[in-house]
């Protein structure tokens, strides 16, 4: 169960958070955390370097800016909801209200039905709630920021 079972794929955010929560803390430099998140656990290179993002001085080197345990909870918390039931609201609700997902056609999580719940078929059998695809990974903003950042633009001038 939890991260240990949904830990299969490498870049998949249970194998990252597995694979931080076992890196003994704290690091003497940043590149000693991207050599043990590649090399010791797996994880791509470009996301071990992104994890760097998160590191803080501390005496002895650096630690992590955010709680471990906190992240595996919200992310567990995360995987239990079911956003089904928030699509028909959507469709029967208020007229303004629009919903928007995007889907990494990179990220193999989504790949198939019973793993999304249906999830991404019934969305893109809605009105308002649309699926918009980016050739990324599941870290879109790592992957693809050009084309994230370009599915937003209209909502920055509303």
């Amino acid at each position: 169960g939890g991260l240990e079972a949904a830990s299969g794929r490498r870049n998949s955010v249970a194998h990252v958070l597995q694979s931080v929560g076992k890196v003994a803390m704290p690091v003497a430099t940043k590149q000693q955390l991207v050599e043990t998140l590649v090399d010791g656990h797996g994880v791509s290179d470009p996301i071990a370097k992104w994890m760097t993002t998160n590191l803080l001085p501390v005496d002895g080197g650096f630690e992590f800016t955010f709680d471990h345990e906190t992240c595996v909870e919200l992310f567990a918390d995360y995987g239990n909801v079911d956003m089904l039931p928030l699509l028909s609201q959507v469709e029967n609700g208020d007229e303004e209200l629009e919903v928007n997902f995007v889907k990494a056609t990179r990220n193999d999580a989504w790949a198939d039905e019973e793993t999304n719940g249906g999830l991404m078929t019934a969305a893109g059998n809605q009105r308002r709630v649309k699926v918009h695809e980016i050739d990324a990974g599941h870290w879109v903003h790592v992957d693809n920021l050009p084309a994230l950042l370009e599915l937003f633009e209209p909502s920055f001038t509303r």
